[in-house]
């Protein structure tokens, strides 16, 4: 744990002591830390330099209460939104990765997220977005500005008017933690918005889009609602999103601190998008 990680941390409780930093997350420094009089665990949350560029801490703030007082994650005990500095309980368990995947327990537990009575969640604002990331890097990848165009037709045309939902944003396997008594919750929440629910699906397919078509075939969409084209479509336009967040990550040097090549990741999420674009194409 840094220095600065550590000062924050005795800022907010000087008992805590660290138990071990989580692998993974392209944004985040996580620990799991333990408060030695009461036996509590909790998880801390110390952002990664540049990531207020991503997320604004208010609307994540408010998104982890609501979620919380809805049963759909653990409580945040602590957040500063002005840093993003966060503790929040730890939810003793495994995620989907660890468990393996059950596409019933994340199917039951999306339906229930979409249909909750959120409030104050903003529009995920997709084509603003990719615009404010785009001015962060100087990463200029030759097939990213047509990629986007395609895109963004396909969101005038057909996705836009299907993202009327409160959702996570971020649902990847990794994100889900299953407790010891069954019960399934989503963490991270720098995302969560109006949006399509199908979005989510996507999300789901993360490391591996095989995940997010068996998760889609658990839901029942009618045939007019195009769910598989919504689908790559999602799927596309994060693969665009993405490729922005790991230019910029590269460009300010965050790759060794996180031990991630974010160059070659910007690279691959390029190759993934013009392969979801020959997949809406042979679809419609």
């Amino acid at each position: 744990m840094k220095k600065t990680h550590i000062e924050a941390l005795e800022k907010i409780n000087p008992n805590l002591k660290l138990v071990k930093r989580f692998s993974g997350g392209m944004s985040n420094f996580t620990y799991l830390v333990e408060d030695p009089n009461s036996n509590e665990q909790f998880v801390f949350r110390f952002p990664g330099n540049g990531a207020y560029n991503f997320v604004n801490y208010q609307d994540e703030h408010s998104a982890l209460k609501e979620a919380y007082k809805l049963g759909l994650t653990s409580e945040t005990v602590h957040f500063d939104v002005e840093t993003g500095i966060k503790l929040a309980k730890y939810v003793e368990g495994n995620n989907l990765v660890e468990a393996g995947i059950d596409y019933k327990l994340a199917h039951d537990y999306l339906k229930k997220f979409h249909s909750s009575n959120f409030k104050k969640l903003k529009d995920y604002d997709h084509l603003g977005r990719l615009n404010s990331y785009e001015k962060l890097h100087s990463n200029q990848n030759g097939n990213y500005l047509e990629l986007k165009q395609y895109f963004i037709e396909l969101f005038e045309s057909t996705l836009k008017q299907y993202a009327t939902k409160p959702c996570h944003n971020d649902s990847q396997l990794a994100n889900f933690i299953i407790s010891e008594d069954k019960q399934i919750f989503l963490v991270d929440y720098e995302y969560a918005a109006v949006n399509d629910p199908i979005y989510d699906i996507a999300c789901f397919g993360n490391v591996d889009l095989s995940n997010a078509l068996d998760l889609l075939s658990e839901f029942d969409f009618d045939d007019r609602e195009d769910p598989l084209v919504r689908l790559y479509g999602w799927r596309m336009f994060q693969c665009l999103q993405w490729y922005n967040v790991a230019s910029y990550k590269h460009d300010i040097g965050l790759g060794e601190a996180l031990n991630l090549d974010f160059h070659a990741i910007s690279k691959k999420y390029i190759t993934l998008a013009t392969t979801l674009r020959s997949l809406i194409e042979n679809v419609e």
